[in-house]
Order: C-alpha cells, then sequence, then structure tokens
C-alpha cells in the first residue's frame, strides 16, 4: 500500500516512519548516500564500458590476438600422427588388414598386440608380409634381433628373399609390438619396416628391421604365425610430415 504524505511539510518533520529533508521524504533507517552507490562511486569501482575494453578482451581483440577453431585444426593437422584405422580380428591364419596405405601418406606407424594358438606354450614365430589385394611383396630381408630376461645371450633370425619378415615371437600369452613402414604405398620406391616388440609370456623382448625386394605399390599388410591361429588389435596411423 502506498503512503500518501501531507501536502506541506517542514524540513525534520517525521511522518509514518519517513522524515522529510526539504526536498522529499526518506525512510527512516536507511542512509542512501551510505549504502548505496552513486554514478561516480560506481565508476570508480565498477568497470565502464571504456575500462573493460581496455582491461579485458574484446570480441575483436579475442579474434585478433587468439586463434580460432579453424585456424588450430589446420595446426593439428599440419604435423604428427594421424590415426587411419584400427582393427580387432579374431582367431585366424592370418590378420590382414588392406586398404590402408595410400598416396595421402608416405609413412606409417602400427601399435598393436597379438597372441597364438599353437606351440602350446613354445615360441612360435610371428610373420609380417605387405600385400595388395591378393597379391603380397614376393621377398622380404631383414633381422630379428632378441633377447631374454632368463640370460644374457644374444640371438638373432634373419630372412634372405623370403616370402615374410620374420618380425617376433608369441606363445599363448600377448606380444605387443610397434613399428615403423616406409613407403608402402609408394611405386618405385623401397619399402622397409623397423620396430620392436615384447613377449610376455615368453619373456623375450627384440627389435626387427629389414625391407622388402621390390618396389611395388602396397596397400595392406598381413601377420601371421608359424603354428595355429593368430588374434589381435591393430592401430595404424599416418606420419603427416609433408611428404
Amino acid at each position: 500500500m502506498s503512503t500518501i504524505f501531507p501536502g506541506s511539510a517542514s524540513v525534520g518533520q517525521v511522518y509514518n516512519n519517513y522524515t522529510f529533508d526539504g526536498t522529499a521524504w526518506n525512510i527512516n533507517g536507511i542512509d542512501l548516500t551510505e549504502n548505496y552507490l552513486e554514478e561516480s562511486s560506481a565508476s570508480a569501482t565498477y568497470l565502464t564500458k571504456v575500462s573493460a575494453s581496455n582491461t579485458y578482451l574484446t570480441q575483436v581483440s579475442a579474434s585478433t590476438n587468439y586463434a580460432t577453431k579453424t585456424e588450430l585444426n589446420n595446426v593439428s593437422n599440419q604435423s604428427g600422427l594421424v590415426l587411419i584405422t584400427t582393427s580387432t580380428q579374431t582367431a585366424s591364419a592370418t590378420n590382414f588388414l588392406d586398404g590402408i596405405f595410400s598416396s595421402s601418406y608416405r609413412n606409417y606407424k602400427i601399435i598393436g598386440d597379438f597372441t597364438g594358438t599353437g606351440g602350446g606354450g613354445a615360441p612360435v614365430a610371428a610373420f609380417f608380409k605387405f600385400k595388395v589385394g591378393g597379391s603380397y611383396s614376393s621377398a622380404h630381408y631383414g633381422s630379428n634381433v632378441y633377447g631374454s630376461y632368463n640370460d644374457s645371450v644374444v640371438r638373432s633370425i634373419n630372412t634372405s628373399n623370403a616370402a615374410a619378415f620374420h618380425f617376433s615371437y608369441t606363445n599363448l600369452t600377448v606380444t605387443h609390438f610397434e613399428m615403423d613402414l616406409h613407403s608402402p604405398f609408394i611405386n618405385n620406391a623401397y619399402k622397409s619396416i623397423t620396430g620392436q616388440y615384447n613377449s610376455v609370456g615368453l619373456g623375450v623382448q627384440g627389435s626387427f628391421g629389414g625391407h622388402a625386394g621390390t618396389t611395388s605399390s602396397y596397400t595392406g599388410f598381413e601377420l601371421s604365425l608359424g603354428t595355429g591361429n593368430i588374434s589381435g588389435n591393430y592401430v595404424v596411423y599416418g606420419y603427416n610430415d609433408g611428404y
């Protein structure tokens, strides 16, 4: 309910808990000048439009000083590893990935793990070969140098003009590996692999490397074991390195 004040009043006159200051009726108990900001105190305490634009980023200054989402995406796509595919393959004579090498990238990285069903726990050789469709690279040259925590003997397996690279060992327990592949898709260029592995169950760790004896273009690869079936998980990346 609104309050109706007298038509005339003297300074200091009190009426219904209001006091007349000569200009207006003020409610008793509240000092407006103490509790509320005047225009001058507000501008001194809080940012004005001008001071805010000088102190904090505006839309214009932000776009000038910081990268946009598109610019950040362009930078991230200029270098580094680019995920091409992931694959989980169940027990079969071979694990085969095709259509992963292309003109988009020159070099590739494969990270994976696999197990075998053959050998009854004894070491089983693992093989790698380049492939395109139903055709394989015809000759592989390389070596697999490995050792075990059980002894201090360094061993090696060499392949010369072989149907596949001998690149690791496995058994019923998992083997982890990673390898770099150089120029698998590039025609008239030698293809090579380098990498390392750790056969957990066997306690065998090794490094391998080699090249294909042909310069044909290949679009995929195949893994197999000396005996039994192979199951594995594979991640393939392309090196976005400017080639």
